[in-house]
Order: C-alpha cells, then structure tokens, then sequence
C-alpha cells in the first residue's frame, strides 16, 4: 500500500543493556557478524522511560519486536505486562526464553517480523489469557527496533488499531522527527506522513543520546509513540488501496503539478477544478496539501 524510505540508519539493532554488562562481553554478544554489528544500550533508565511512553502497566498485553537479550523485556514483565516477543536471531530467543523461562507472561516466536503474521500471534495471545472478565481488547508495542526496518514497521503495525492501541518505538532522531515533525512544503514532507496520520495521532517523546549505546553509534536516537486510530476514526476515503495509490503516484511527482503527476487518474482539467473545489491552486503541488486535502481532493478524481 505504501511504498517510500524512512531513511534507515546503517545499524541493524540497538539491543537495551544495563551500564553494568562489560565491554568485552557486549562486544562478544555483537561479533556475530561484523558486517552488521549491534549496539547495545548502556543506560537501564531508558528502558524505563520507553515503557512510561506506553503507560505500561498490570495485565497489558505488550509485543516486544527483537528482545534481544531481554533488557527491555524485565521491563516489561517487572511492571506485570504480558509479553510476546518476535525475535529473528535464533540464538537471541533461545536466550530469551531460558532467561525468562520461569514466567509464564512471556513468550517468544523465533522469526522474522517483517514476515509473520503478526495479527494472528496477538489474536493466539488474547485467546490464551484464561479469565475472560479480563481478556484485552488491544495491546501496545514497546520496542527498540532495528533502524533498517523502521519503516516496514511502522506499515505493518498503524493500520492494526483493531489490535493495538499503541505503537512505542525507539528510532534513529532524524526518522524521528520527520514522521513526526515534517511541515508542509518541506523536502521532508512525504507519502509516509500522510500515511501515520491517516492511522494514527503520532508524539515525537524524547531524544536518547548516541552516548547511550555501546558502540557508539554516529547519530541520536529518539522515541516516538503513536496512538492509533479505531477504523471509524479513519478519515473517510471509499478505498484506502486506491487513496494511498494516488498519494503515492502525487509524489513520486516530487515538485511536480498535481494537474501532471494525476494525469494518469484523469484529465488535468478535472484535477485542475477538483483542486479549485478544495479551495486550493489548479497548480498546486503534493507537498503543498494536508491529509484533509488529500482526502477532498481523492473523493472528487478517483475511479474506485
């Protein structure tokens, strides 16, 4: 549906880890493969500030994307959530689920989240929780994900408000603040803003420090949370596939005329007046419209 760059980091994973882990074995845990190396996370307390960003609290179904090895995840489970773990590296989920092996609110699947069914795992998770006067109606995602896959993250997870209420995510700062923060008619202004905030209410949290991870990273990180939206919430389109469709095709356009980049839509006269019916210019371009206007301007040219 949505097809754009977050503009990933050149880090794989940013594992949480207390101040009181060594170096040397922080650096054994990450030799696995030098290509691809880790950084773990040298202050405990941010961990606490990422579950405070979800408001974790007793009997909260939370999904952890890549424990690692399971800073976090005490977290989570010390505040009496119920957690479900996702983690693609075999040797990190067998670590986690021996060290976390006596409690039985956590569980983890040993895959690739980019690549599971996430929504089926949750409704197994929900089905699973024994006294039914307390079954969950959402979960929340608390995680420090792997900044290379931010973006299919963040597409996966805000349009399931039907199972989440929140997103928490720990993010490279400068990804951060453009879902976030991007302004109209800035080169930052892109497909995936309209996108969050058509699924979502999104929060830019607070910033973490690059001097915070071991090894040191070249750039911040900072944590975003996003509250999703119930589909009744949903601005009213007749068709997200073919709503997204024409976001995508106004940008790929970049500094392009909407009365171009459309044409394949319909007509440039007709994109001319439905732009003129919205109140905007026959010349305006993508980064010039809001998702309201993008909305307006879908239900006047689409051919659904």
């Amino acid at each position: 549906m949505y097809i754009d760059e977050c503009y990933p980091l050149p880090v794989a994973r940013r594992e949480a880890q207390t101040i009181t882990t060594p170096h040397s074995e922080l650096s054994t845990l990450g030799a696995a493969d030098p290509g691809n190396p880790l950084h773990y996370m040298l202050n405990s307390e941010v961990n606490e500030q990422l579950a405070g960003a979800a408001n974790v609290q007793e009997g909260d179904v939370v999904l952890e994307i890549g424990p690692g090895t399971g800073s976090l995840t005490n977290v989570l489970l010390d505040k009496g959530a119920i957690v479900l773990a996702i983690e693609k590296d075999p040797h990190m989920a067998a670590l986690v689920k021996q060290r976390f092996s006596h409690t039985d609110r956590f569980k983890v699947w040993q895959e690739d989240f980019v690549k599971c069914h996430i929504r089926s795992h949750m409704f197994l998770l929900f089905e699973s929780i024994s006294s039914s006067d307390q079954k969950p109606r959402h979960a929340k995602v608390v995680s420090n994900i792997p900044f290379n896959i931010s973006t299919d993250v963040v597409k996966q997870l805000l349009p399931m408000g039907d199972v989440f209420s929140e997103v928490v995510l720990l993010l490279q700062e400068e990804t951060a603040q453009r879902l976030v923060e991007s302004s109209l008619r800035t080169s930052e202004y892109r497909p995936i803003n309209i996108f969050i905030n058509f699924y979502s209410d999104p929060e830019y949290k607070f910033k973490v420090p690059r001097s915070t991870f071991f090894p040191q990273p070249n750039v911040d990180a900072a944590v975003v949370a996003f509250k999703l939206k119930q589909a009744a919430d949903y601005p009213a389109v007749s068709s997200t596939k073919s709503f997204f469709s024409m976001v995508n095709s106004a940008f790929n356009g970049k500094r392009k005329m909407l009365r171009r980049s459309l044409q394949h839509i319909c007509a440039s006269p007709e994109i001319e007046e439905a732009l003129e019916n919205v109140g905007l210019p026959a010349t305006s371009r993508p980064e010039e419209l809001t998702l309201d206007d993008f909305v307006k301007l879908h239900s006047l040219i689409a051919r659904v």
